[in-house]
């Protein structure tokens, strides 16, 4: 009769060390998970440190490109004299039709959406972009200071309040 207590008995050691290997088990897969965790944020840091890297140095690629624009159209010594004919005498077709070939070729071949010429005074001359009848406040505000230093500058970029 003792022998069948015995064998529907479950026996405590078993018990205590399944208790404990549970135990060592689940420690162990937090430690790995922790673990893991730890590596998979440290990896996409990394990432996010090599892309920004990269984008930081493709904006100042993408503005030494436009200053170097904005410096050969400066120096240009025949577009030069042709705006200041243009200025002189603004009904001259002539004139006209040559800034305005040359302003799409310059669209066209740097890839860029308007090309506007500007007078002094902040208003439109000839522009690419037949729709735009006039300037906002910053972008006169930034020529003005162009045309006090005489160098290329830049403004923030902004949305034209027109929302064009």
């Amino acid at each position: 009769m003792a022998d069948k207590n015995k064998a529907t008995v479950f026996p405590r050691n078993l018990l205590i060390i399944f208790i404990f290997l549970t135990l060592v088990l689940s420690v162990a897969g937090y430690l790995y998970y922790q673990n893991q965790k730890e590596q998979y944020k440290t990896q996409k840091h990394t990432e996010l440190a090599a892309i920004t890297k990269l984008k930081v140095k493709q904006i100042v690629e993408w503005n030494k490109e436009r200053i170097s624009d904005a410096k050969t159209i400066l120096s240009n010594p025949y577009i030069s004299d042709e705006i200041s004919d243009f200025i002189k005498n603004p009904s001259s077709g002539e004139n006209y039709n040559h800034l305005l070939s040359w302003m799409k070729n310059l669209r066209d071949n740097f890839d860029y959406r308007d090309v506007s010429l500007i007078g002094v005074d902040g208003k439109i001359c000839i522009s690419l972009n037949e729709q735009k009848k006039e300037l906002c406040a910053l972008t006169i505000a930034t020529i003005s200071e162009g045309i006090g230093s005489k160098e290329v500058i830049f403004s923030d970029l902004h949305k034209d309040p027109s929302g064009k």
